[in-house]
């Protein structure tokens, strides 16, 4: 995995290097280069070399050779025997019958390394005529340099190296004979490109998938003559390579060689990194089911959409390299969308894109070039080293050439509209990070307090009850309450506080002779639990071995009715009847990890020794304030996470206004933000995350006041006040959390990067740097010494009560330890863990809530978190746009945005431990940030109607209702939820 990743780095830094070479310039031809002849002398060199380092992909290396062999033995027209496996067409046999007599003149066979060389040459030789054909045409239509330059991005990409030198494929032949056919068309041979049609279909069929482009080509001309001789050529073609496999002119085993190839491998994709492997759907059969219906349906969905699509831009676009970039469409759509695409359907794509980039000079092509060459390449890559390795393919892999897949193909889309088609132009804005108003008006007051009432209104109701009993005895040994007399019970609540959790029931009618009624086993702290069973009694008794503490104890008659219960030598259990709820739901008792975070903030507010330590304890001391005003209720302990996320809103919008200076960007990105899935249900739970989140979120805000400022000429004062407000920021979230502490390199980014901004603006005049000394030494005091003293404090509350002859110091330090040691060495499993790359695909919800009584009577009432499709899905796509932005039109906010996200997400890929999808919650704002960005971009530069960017927030807000059920607990109908919420097999939201 680690070479593949080199080589495609290595790669992306010879395209940078090469880069500024290529001209948008056209039709200035330049002259001849000696130097094409020594590239291309090289890299086939170099691909001899190799090509005998390894066998090649097994399967395939092997059928070539076995079908070369056989065809040297048996002849052309004994080779298809109906018991004999051969899925190609007979264009590449002719070839190999060539090959094969070669090898028995030459004593070739089995995995000898000239047989390798020999069955490899083909298409090596066909990856160096493809070189001199991109030279030959670059040369024609660019600048001088671009031309030889572009031959080099060609006979040096790795992927192309890889398919024929190493995998011992054949796909650049094919594409050889595909771009050859396209060239005459464009220079208006139509008969020789039918010619080069129906060899391209006889070495494959995938050639079929841009038949498009051809009806319209051909058809477009109007000149049944021309179309006539060309089907004529066509089918001459076919014959004339067929007829050394036919016997007595029988024909008919063609068609059902091409009918059979066409049914094999019924799969949703073939080790094809796209849309379907991302889901789980690799090697999967084609009838299984996405979003409620078959697989099918959706590749013969796909397939009418990109036919009627390819043909309407086709006419659309006035452009004569139309006819390169529609077939890359059509490949590159089917790829990432389409159903039983294999690994190598992309490869004549990349060739495809060198071509449209020759006949329009436009740059965002050679972009889009870079990009799918380094997905295919990641994808093909893992799926040639997984055959040799005999392993299975890499998840990681897979993720990010999917995730990269996807991205070029809706970039592709983009670009389809904005270069090819005509609509109005108005003229373009010089970018600048400059535009736009800094500074908030009334308008950016208002929509800021508008969103966040709404979404306050919205995230407080329904957030818990605001009773729960308050008063607990300890029933260690077993403590007694009294119906009064004999009665019906039917079932038994029983409201835990802290302790071990397990407890067991008994019954009795004289107090004397005991009956076991149920034995509860597991956590439920805080919570309501009930026991069923329908028996005659007048006591119960609850004991348990270890130390428990209940807080009331509730009884359900049989009838229906619930009785009242008194204890007289445990007052504590029985004092308050009237919280005794119908039934135990989220409302009522903590639910997932509120059983560690509340129960810990109880323990500091009542001097206990605290049950989680698993993280500092400044998280649980500002869960603790919300059980002060509220008491130790639902609402109580978890007010104050949701407060952190409402007021992470006009956090979210003071960065978002920094960034992109426009309020109605501004203002969507904020509803963006605020109605993700994610932000909703984390902040709604009693845990730590929101806090976390929100001091991240902080630490960027200050970081970027500090980069905002002209460091020449600011009031000294201003900066050190940032940086220190930055520390205090960072110090409160490693307090927190110490995933806070992740934020530390794009702090250290931000701030490096005002330093160079101020030194490079300065000239670095004396001034400037008697500014530079006096910013590090603040900057060792705002982010060591300060938050070492906030994390520090933050244990005094404990230190205070449970310091236990240690030293405050050595508590601090032991507690740290204690930290590292259970997160490095966990090895715990969970049902609903994730991995980083599943996080970037909402992959993988974690389901955190199921009302089961309500779920017997098909009725669900469920919590998830995980993020908003709409949300998650554009943001990433709109990160990939900024990492564009970044390289090529050196936006700042962009590489900024980037900075941050990948600080967050990159420590995840390296930790082996359980990890779910919440930990990529403080990178939620940051997607969000650079959809923003990408708006203004768009907006501003590239003129988009903003109406697009105001559906796509009410989208967002719709979708959020949609979900609203599965991420707020509100009951639905199971069917509902079933058929309309569970997009993928992956989405849990019930059981059974």
């Amino acid at each position: 995995m680690q070479r593949i990743f080199y080589t495609m780095l290595l790669y992306i830094v010879f395209f940078l290097l090469t880069y500024g070479s290529f001209s948008e310039n056209k039709k200035t031809k330049s002259k001849r280069n000696i130097g094409v002849y020594v590239l291309l002398a090289l890299a086939l060199v170099f691909r001899l070399l190799i090509s005998v380092t390894v066998e090649g992909h097994r399967t395939d290396i092997a059928c070539f050779k076995t079908w070369a062999a056989r065809l040297a033995e048996v002849g052309t027209q004994n080779f298809y025997a109906p018991d004999y496996f051969a899925d190609y067409p007979p264009g590449y046999m002719l070839v190999l019958y060539v090959l094969g007599k070669i090898a028995a003149m030459l004593g070739f066979s089995g995995s000898m390394a000239g047989y390798t060389l020999l069955i490899k040459l083909p298409a090596m030789l066909a990856d160096i005529v493809l070189g001199w054909t991109v030279y030959r045409c670059a040369r024609e239509n660019l600048q001088k340099g671009s031309a030889v330059s572009l031959a080099a991005l060609v006979v040096l990409s790795p992927v192309i190296v890889l398919v024929s030198s190493l995998w011992g494929q054949i796909d650049s032949l094919f594409t050889l004979a595909m771009i050859a056919s396209l060239l005459f068309i464009y220079r208006r041979k139509f008969v020789s490109g039918a010619l080069l049609f129906a060899v391209c279909l006889l070495i494959k069929p995938q050639v079929l998938l841009i038949a498009p482009v051809y009806l319209c080509a051909y058809f477009g001309e109007k000149n049944l003559k021309m179309i006539g001789k060309s089907i004529l050529t066509g089918l001459a073609a076919v014959f004339v390579a067929a007829l050394p496999f036919t016997a007595n002119f029988n024909f008919m085993w063609l068609i059902d060689k091409y009918a059979a190839t066409l049914k094999s491998y019924p799969y949703a994709t073939v080790n094809a990194y796209n849309f379907y492997a991302l889901l789980g759907f690799n090697w999967k059969d084609i009838s299984s089911k996405f979003l409620a219906l078959p697989i099918t349906f959706w590749s013969y969905a796909v397939i009418l959409a990109v036919t009627a699509g390819s043909m309407w831009f086709y006419f659309k676009s006035k452009h004569q390299a139309k006819l390169f970039y529609t077939a890359y469409l059509i490949i590159a759509v089917m790829f990432t969308f389409g159903a039983k695409m294999h690994e190598r359907y992309l490869f004549p794509a990349l060739i495809l894109l060198i071509f449209t980039y020759i006949f329009t000079g436009e740059k965002r092509f050679l972009f889009l070039f870079m990009v799918q060459s380094s997905a295919h390449f990641l994808n093909v890559g893992d799926v040639f080293i997984s055959d040799i390795n005999k392993g299975g393919v890499s998840p990681v892999m897979m993720a990010t050439a999917a995730v990269l897949h996807i991205g070029a193909a809706i970039y592709s889309l983009y670009l389809a509209y904005d270069y090819f088609i005509p609509h109005v132009r108005r003229e373009k804005v010089t970018e600048t990070a400059e535009t736009g108003q800094r500074r908030l008006v009334r308008a950016d007051y208002l929509a800021m307090a508008v969103v966040t009432l709404v979404y306050s209104c919205v995230a407080l109701w329904s957030l818990g009850d605001f009773r729960a009993p308050q008063t607990f005895a300890n029933v260690r040994g077993g403590v007694v309450a009294d119906l009064g007399e004999v009665r019906g019970i039917g079932s038994v609540m029983v409201y835990q506080g802290v302790g071990s959790g397990n407890y067991d029931i008994a019954y009795s009618a004289d107090k004397v002779h005991w009956e076991s009624y149920a034995a509860q086993k597991g956590a439920a702290v805080f919570a309501w639990r009930r026991s069923e069973a329908e028996v005659e009694a007048r006591y119960l008794k609850i004991a348990s071995e270890d130390a428990l503490d209940v807080g009331e104890i509730g009884v359900v008659g049989s009838d229906g009715r619930r009785w009242e219960v008194s204890s007289v030598e445990t007052p504590e259990l029985t004092d308050e009847q009237s919280v005794v709820p119908q039934s135990a739901t989220y409302m009522n008792g903590t639910y997932f990890d509120e059983v560690y975070h509340p129960r810990t903030a109880y323990e500091l507010l009542h001097r206990l020794p605290p049950y989680e330590t698993t993280h500092p304890p400044l998280g649980k001391l500002i869960l603790s304030v919300g059980i002060l005003l509220f008491k130790m209720t639902p609402f109580g302990w978890r007010i104050m996470g949701t407060l952190a996320g409402i007021a992470m809103l006009p956090m979210f919008y003071l960065i978002c206004k920094r960034l992109v200076r426009r309020t109605d960007i501004s203002a969507i990105a904020t509803v963006l933000f605020a109605f993700d899935f994610m932000h909703f249900s984390q902040t709604r739970i009693g845990t730590i995350d929101s806090y976390a989140v929100l001091a991240v979120m902080a630490m960027f805000y200050f970081a970027l006041e500090y980069f905002s400022l002209d460091l020449q000429n600011a009031p000294f004062g201003r900066g050190l006040k940032w940086l220190a407000l930055c520390g205090m920021a960072f110090g409160i979230g490693a307090a927190v959390k110490w995933n806070c502490i992740y934020f530390a390199p794009a702090i250290a980014f931000i701030i490096v990067f005002a330093w160079i901004k101020g030194f490079v603006k300065s000239g670095g005049d004396a001034a400037y740097k008697k500014t530079f000394a006096v910013s590090v030494a603040w900057s060792v005091l705002a982010f060591v010494v300060i938050p070492s003293l906030i994390y520090f404090a933050s244990y005094l509350p404990q230190i205070s009560y449970d310091l236990h002859g240690r030293t405050p110091l050595g508590y601090v330090v032991e507690s740290a330890k204690s930290m590292y040691d259970y997160h490095s060495e966990l090895t715990a499993d969970h049902a609903f863990k994730s991995k980083w790359y599943e996080w970037i695909i909402n992959g993988r919800p974690l389901w955190a809530y199921i009302d089961s009584e309500l779920a017997k009577h098909n009725v669900i009432s469920s919590i998830s978190s995980f993020g908003n499709p709409l949300v998650w899905w554009g943001g990433f796509a709109a990160m990939l746009y900024g990492v564009y932005l970044s390289i090529f039109k050196r936006n700042a906010a962009a590489i900024l945005i980037f900075a941050g996200y990948a600080s967050l997400l990159l420590p995840w890929v390296g930790i082996t431990r359980v990890t779910f999808i919440y930990h990529y919650f403080p990178c939620t704002p940051f997607l969000v940030l650079a959809t923003a960005v990408a708006m203004k971009h768009l907006a501003e530069y590239r003129r988009a109607d903003m109406k697009w960017m105001y559906g796509y927030g009410v989208l967002t807000v719709l979708l959020f209702v949609v979900f609203y059920p599965v991420i707020s607990g509100s009951p639905a109908a199971k069917w509902y939820v079933a058929n309309v919420l569970t997009w993928f097999d992956s989405w849990t939201f019930f059981s059974g």
